[in-house]
């Protein structure tokens, strides 16, 4: 068991004032279109909304998530890497300071008073919890499939490509390091 934590995009008051608007004028099929590119909620890949940050699991290294998604160019036939962060301690630090920029863990309760401080950590809190957790004695992919081989029998082709075309390099397939930090082969994972 472990817990996820995700970084919640809060609009500005332009942004919210621009929905206003559109409620006061009835351009509901615009306001939804709006939100739904607001919150995250679209089809395309935005940079907004809710973002899962990695998770922490007892015994293991922080993992954090990519967020990275591969736009392919036809005419050149490649894919060039979309980064909602650098893969870097300070990549991640520039993005979490951002003044509209709340940090959750799954068990955040929005519309609850009751709500621990842990649920809710500043950038700081956060950053010092996940770059130090497990940090000298954690489990990772490799050091896990070391010590257990017969759980590691089917390697993750997958996970080894995603790495390599990030330019990184896993042991594992199941994860990789960037800037000693532990990222996900994936970005769908909880």
């Amino acid at each position: 068991m472990g817990t996820n934590f995700y970084a919640i995009t809060i609009p500005t008051k332009q942004e919210l004032d621009e929905l206003k608007q559109m409620i006061d004028n009835r351009q509901y099929n615009s306001l939804l279109d709006a939100a739904n590119k607001l919150l995250g909620e679209s089809d395309t890949w935005e940079k907004r909304g809710r973002v899962h940050l990695g998770k922490r699991s007892g015994g293991w290294k922080f993992l954090w998530n990519p967020n990275v998604r591969f736009r392919y160019d036809y005419q050149t036939d490649t894919q060039t890497p979309e980064y909602t962060y650098p893969l870097t301690i300070q990549g991640i630090s520039d993005y979490l300071h951002q003044p509209n920029i709340k940090i959750v863990s799954e068990y955040y309760d929005e519309l609850s008073d009751e709500n621990d401080e842990d649920d809710v950590p500043t950038a700081d809190q956060f950053l010092e919890m996940a770059l130090n957790w497990c940090k000298e004695d954690g489990w990772d992919g490799f050091t896990y499939s070391q010590e257990y081989p017969e759980e590691n029998r089917w390697p993750n082709r997958e996970g080894y490509e995603f790495a390599h075309r990030l330019g990184c390099e896993s042991k594992s397939g199941s994860d990789f390091y960037s800037d000693g930090l532990r990222f996900a082969t994936c970005i769908e994972f909880s």
